[in-house]
């Protein structure tokens, strides 16, 4: 009686163990088509997703590089500075042609100037 209760029991619990086995190997990814295609598929995404960060960082170093090299403001500002120090050389020169003129005016005297 006891050998036929575990006969009859030991191919219920087989089956129990080899159904927890399956449900476990599924369960952790190891196996079936579709959990395999996504992994495929995820990893080719992550690949891509490396490449295309890569090539956006190496496009925003080009697009700063030539915004440097373009900028008009750095490439004027130096020529500025010399309209600048022309003007202000300009003014002075001015200023001191008048006041020369001014004591040659005054020499002369009102009779002669006016």
């Amino acid at each position: 009686m006891l050998a036929l209760s575990l006969l009859t029991s030991l191919p219920t619990w087989l089956l129990f163990v080899a159904a927890l086995g399956i449900a476990w190997v599924l369960w952790r990814g190891q196996s079936g088509t579709a959990v395999s295609i996504l992994r495929d598929a995820n990893q080719v995404l992550a690949r891509k997703l490396n490449e295309l960060e890569q090539r956006s960082q190496e496009q925003a170093r080009t697009i700063a590089e030539l915004e440097s090299r373009t900028d008009i403001a750095l490439a004027l500002a130096p020529v500025i500075e010399a309209i600048d120090a022309h003007e202000k050389r300009s003014e002075a020169r001015q200023a001191s042609d008048l006041r020369v003129l001014q004591l040659i005016a005054d020499r002369l005297g009102p009779e002669n100037g006016g």
